[in-house]
């Protein structure tokens, strides 16, 4: 069995997965996937190398030309965080992660090619925000502290740049981007949620100041995106006593849930739907779910 992989090869399967558009596989940051499972090997051949050293060879493999230079320095992030990466430690090991995705967010500024990132960036995403908050939950209770977030805080920051560097391709509201927009929907739910869960519900105007100005054509959205776009809409409509424009969208989301919506997602719109109905005088008739729709 082979004891490593070297960075030689390991950019050689970069190369293949430009061309494959696979991405998302050999940029995994998530250790436990099946595909990451060179991720031991390459630790080995890179752990005696400098940052410079990697920079270097990533350089001489010269991707896309040397046109894409926030896709090389992406790449060495990528490196150092797998030659530095503490499989033990998450707490030594989640800056590492952070970094990799504050550079990610940086290569997304580039239209012509942020289409081959777009679902490392869903993948990454999911992965990175439940990590960021149990470390930050941990410190906290071993520094008796609460609601203080740091790295989830910061990592919000990141997901606005995010946001931004996807809402800047000029031609985002065409059927060719569907796929786009739906990421960028679901960074826009993902940081609104992480707003709310630092404390500071405030900020999601931003977000919904951003997409409104986008005037996105909701038939490339899916029902699923919309619910839950509409939900956080509800919810903080709702922390502003906007109790009326609240149950507006808290409705419509009870109203278009299809078949396939989780019991757990329907307990969570009625938890806020009831209540707000009730202050503006409104009943909840029995729910008739909508047909299952493809784009669901």
């Amino acid at each position: 069995m082979q004891s490593q992989f070297t960075i030689t090869e390991y950019l050689n399967s970069v190369k293949g997965a430009i061309s494959s558009n696979t991405l998302d596989v050999v940029l995994s940051v998530n250790p436990s996937a099946v595909t990451s499972s060179f991720i031991p090997k390459l630790q080995i051949f890179l752990q005696p190398l400098s940052d410079k050293d990697i920079m270097k060879q990533i350089e001489n493999t010269h991707f896309f030309n040397n046109d894409w230079i926030s896709f090389e320095n992406l790449v060495q992030r990528y490196l150092i965080f797998v030659r530095d990466f503490n499989p033990w430690s998450l707490l030594e090991s989640i800056d590492l992660l952070i970094s990799f995705y504050e550079s990610l967010g940086i290569a997304l500024n580039n239209p012509q090619f942020s289409s081959m990132l777009l679902t490392l960036v869903v993948k990454s995403t999911k992965l990175l925000i439940p990590l960021s908050q149990l470390v930050d939950e941990k410190l906290m209770i071993m520094n008796n502290r609460t609601n203080d977030y740091p790295r989830l805080s910061y990592l919000s920051t990141l997901l606005l740049k995010v946001l931004n560097n996807l809402r800047n391709d000029q031609e985002l509201n065409t059927p060719a981007n569907k796929y786009k927009i739906s990421v960028l929907m679901y960074i826009s739910i993902s940081l609104c949620n992480t707003y709310v869960k630092i404390g500071s519900p405030m900020l999601c105007n931003n977000v919904f100041s951003n997409i409104n100005i986008l005037s996105l054509n909701k038939n490339l959205i899916s029902r699923k995106q919309l619910v839950q776009y509409r939900f956080v809409l509800g919810r903080f409509n709702m922390q502003q006593s906007h109790f009326y424009t609240a149950y507006i969208h808290f409705n419509w989301c009870f109203a278009n849930c299809h078949y396939n919506t989780s019991p757990q997602m329907i307990a969570t719109i009625c938890k806020y739907l009831i209540p707000c109905g009730l202050v503006v005088g409104q009943i909840l008739y029995q729910w008739r779910p909508v047909p299952f729709y493809r784009s669901c």
